[in-house]
């Protein structure tokens, strides 16, 4: 499946569960970002002042989606460090899965 076809999917199950689709792009968008510099810091040597700068934005796309996910009842957000899976998981209360593993709704990026 395409990553415009897995991210309507995503927006549409995001939507059903009654959330906003502006809060579904604010989940995409961050778990893109996060998704990207997951593979950067896996192929890339860095100095301390950039593995710094990369560090800094991942924790700021994690507070992103950690407060779109939160504000929702009984939902939870599970962060990945590996990026050859997905490395933002959403929790619902009613624990729907779509991974291999068997927990979590997993947040399609275009680099997994």
């Amino acid at each position: 499946m395409s990553y415009q076809a897995e991210r309507e999917a995503f927006l549409h199950r995001w939507a059903n569960y009654g959330r906003t689709l502006a809060d579904g792009r604010a989940i995409l968008r961050n778990a893109n970002t996060i998704q990207r510099l997951a593979v950067v810091v896996c192929n890339v040597e860095m100095d301390d002042s950039q593995a710094a700068r990369v560090e800094r934005r991942s924790d700021s796309a994690e507070r992103a989606i950690a407060k779109v996910v939160r504000a929702v009842p009984g939902w939870a957000v599970d962060f990945q460090g590996d990026p050859r899976g997905a490395c933002v998981k959403l929790l619902p209360p009613n624990g729907y899965y779509d991974s291999w593993g068997g927990s979590g709704w997993c947040v399609p990026t275009r680099e997994y």
